[in-house]
Order: C-alpha cells, then structure tokens, then sequence
C-alpha cells in the first residue's frame, strides 16, 4: 500500500478555520490520474467557480492543473510531460510508502480557445 498525504489550500477565512490534510491508502501501482479522481470523485476541493487547482510534490513541483466549474471538473493538464496513467512512484520521491501532494488554489479567468482569444483581438 501507497499512503498518499494530500493537503490544499484554504480559500476563505471560514475555510482557512479547518484542516484540509488527508490521508488516502492506494495500491502501490497508484497514478497520477487515479489522484486527480480520487480528488473529485470524494470532491475535496472547495467549489468557488471558475478556477483552478495545481497539484505539486512536496518540493513544490507542478504535476497538474485542474480546472473546474464549481463542482465540476472542466479540463485536466499534466505538466512536464508525465502521462496521467504514470504510477506516482516514478514521478514523486516516495519514502517510507508515502507520498506527499499539495493542491494549490489559482484564481483565474475561464480557458479560451485560441479561435475565441483571436477573436478577442479584433
């Protein structure tokens, strides 16, 4: 088993007034995309619109970016290259059978595409 410590940021002082650090036991074998759904099937991260949440290593390390529309997830990013279906052990240092994972609240305005930014151009 693969004790995964997963902690978020606040984003509201009545947030900020409780922990947000858990703890989920996966399979050794655990992926970068079994994380993100776990985050979002036990719906984790606090619903405050158009945002979006980066999932670092405990280095501080961007793994993701996960946008969401209040509850709903709108699109997910893995940066640097690792596929989402990449076992967590080959991306993050792993001690002991831990992992420890930050999402980071970004406050931002919504995707566009490339066709809809030109068009904003004029």
């Amino acid at each position: 088993m693969l004790t995964v410590r997963v902690d978020r940021d606040s984003v509201t002082m009545g947030d900020a007034a409780v922990s947000h650090l858990i703890t989920w036991h996966l399979e050794d074998d655990a992926t970068l995309a079994a994380v993100v759904r776990r985050t979002v099937d036990g719906r984790y991260l606090a619903s405050v619109g158009s945002v979006g949440w980066v999932l670092r290593t405990d280095e501080g390390r961007p793994l993701v970016l996960l946008r969401m529309e209040w509850e709903k997830p709108v699109s997910v990013t893995s940066f640097a290259h690792f596929p989402l279906d990449q076992p967590l052990e080959t991306i993050v240092a792993v001690r002991q059978s831990h992992v420890h994972l930050h999402w980071s609240y970004v406050l931002g305005a919504p995707t566009l595409s490339w066709d809809e930014f030109v068009a904003q151009l004029g």
